[in-house]
């Protein structure tokens, strides 16, 4: 537990690195080494190395002396230490001012770059059951609450040439209810992000997986942001620290991004996890990954019958594509964008409309058309058509000329006109059948 004398202040400072880390392992922080000058970790395992045993804490800065100093953040008990860190207004002062209450003591730190005050408290009860929780204004970030598994860089560490400064010398204290109030009110909880996680195989090597994915930047606890997106292949506007990150603690997998406009998020089938979407889209752009990551892995769910894939989603606590109606007890379409109810379950995960779609040719090519396909036209022949590509006109002349179905005589009614069918449209509408 944290000490809470306030008189740290009367204390000669700490003149080294080593002194300071030593000093926050007698107020009862946990300190880990990061790289001179950078917020990167120097040991094996970042922040779950940190410790407040001084022999360890000499070794490691005798080694190192100029090396930053990391202060980490646990939620094991009440008293143990956490942090929360501004990085744009409003921040605390102004959230006492409207709470009507007044500023809290505690230890506070002003970090290198914009002098952004990061609080250092000990935790209660009421935020321990909170756990760790971000808030954006507008896409960037505003302010972290760091609770357990997630550090915060302390003085007199260096970041591009600028040292992180001591604000208030005196010991955390207890972080108030209405803080903590304030903070759940504003942020999300990473306890709401884990309902997205999903248990990884006791054989998957993370670094390996990281290796695969390409541009993650070092870990903040248990999150492992990107440079730019993954999926979207840029850097989204006012992405953060955390906007586009992994998510790994150990024995549970997870993505996110942010950005609402992401195709992680646009084009995600119903059920999908983030990580097991971006393993998806990877796959594409990368090749499959070669290690295991699931208990089951998802490229088998096509080899297995539907009621062992419906058995399946639920044991790894997804979402069944094909939800059943709660009422009625019907299987949703499985055809992407139909959104009818199959009221014979043991029949298939068709409805009747798109059942009677199956084994459609299509006009041009005779290829057999996707149930999903509108019209009777496939994609490839459309795009075709519509670039008028020297191969569609050689295409056009191999190919015989069909007799064209005689013509309904409403149909007639609404024709256009044969002097309007000109050019490569007009020989596409001849073969539709098309009327005005």
């Amino acid at each position: 537990m944290l000490s809470t004398n306030t008189t740290e202040s009367s204390k000669p400072d700490p003149t080294t690195n080593l002194d300071w880390a030593l000093k926050y392992a007698k107020m009862g922080l946990r300190v880990f080494p990061l790289q001179p000058g950078t917020k990167i970790p120097m040991t094996a395992h970042g922040v779950k190395d940190a410790t407040d045993d001084p022999a360890l804490i000499k070794d490691w800065w005798t080694r190192t002396p100029e090396a930053g100093i990391g202060l980490a953040a646990r939620g094991q008990h009440v008293g143990d230490p956490c942090f929360l860190e501004f990085d744009q207004k409003p921040t605390l002062r102004d959230w006492a001012k409207n709470e009507g209450q007044p500023i809290p003591e505690t230890r506070v730190h002003r970090s290198a770059s914009k002098g952004a005050p990061h609080f250092l408290w000990i935790h209660t009860e009421k935020s321990l059951e909170l756990g760790n929780c971000d808030g954006s204004i507008a896409g960037r970030e505003w302010f972290s609450f760091r609770a357990n598994g997630r550090y915060i860089v302390a003085p007199p560490s260096t970041f591009e040439g600028k040292e992180y400064t001591v604000f208030a010398d005196i010991a955390p204290q207890p972080i108030p209810d209405w803080v903590v109030d304030r903070i759940r009110a504003n942020g999300t909880r990473e306890k709401d992000f884990g309902t997205c996680l999903r248990p990884v195989h006791e054989d998957f090597d993370f670094d390996a997986f990281v290796e695969w994915v390409g541009g993650v930047e070092n870990e903040d606890g248990s999150w492992y942001p990107f440079r730019e997106c993954p999926v979207s292949g840029r850097r989204h506007k006012g992405q953060g620290t955390k906007g586009c990150a992994l998510y790994y603690d150990g024995g549970t997998l997870g993505f996110k991004c942010m950005a609402a406009e992401c195709p992680s998020n646009m084009d995600r089938k119903p059920g999908q996890g983030g990580a097991s979407f971006l393993v998806s889209f990877l796959s594409k752009e990368n090749g499959a990954y070669e290690g295991v990551i699931w208990p089951e892995r998802e490229d088998q769910l096509g080899a297995i019958s539907a009621e062992a894939q419906e058995k399946l989603i639920e044991a790894i606590g997804g979402t069944s594509p094909h939800p059943t109606h709660p009422k009625t007890g019907k299987r949703l379409c499985s055809t992407r964008g139909c959104g009818r109810w199959e009221p014979d379950v043991e029949k298939g995960i068709l409805c009747e409309l798109c059942e009677a779609k199956l084994g459609r040719k299509c006009f041009l090519c005779e290829k057999e058309l996707d149930v999903s396909v509108v019209g009777d036209i496939c994609p490839a022949c459309i795009d075709r058509e519509l670039k008028g590509t020297p191969e569609k006109e050689k295409e056009a002349a191999s190919t015989p000329v069909k007799e064209p179905e005689p013509k309904k005589k409403h149909r007639d009614l609404y024709r256009m006109p044969e002097s309007c069918m000109y050019g490569w449209l007009g020989d596409m509408a001849r073969k539709l059948d098309a009327p005005l």
